[in-house]
Formats: structure tokens, sequence, C-alpha cells
């Protein structure tokens, strides 16, 4: 895995979804 694009998109989650209603199964 790539950790910068990893943290890429959990900032990209977090300003889009930050209640993560989107994919609550899910974490990035």
């Amino acid at each position: 895995a790539d950790p910068v694009g990893l943290e890429v998109m959990r900032t990209l989650k977090q300003a889009l979804d930050p209640k993560g209603i989107l994919n609550p199964g899910k974490v990035l």
C-alpha cells in the first residue's frame, strides 16, 4: 500500500464525509 495515498484518501474522506455516512463500514 502507499502510505501517502492512504493519508490523502483519509484527508479527502474527512473533508467530504466528516461523519462517515458514505461508507460507515469502511475505514480508510
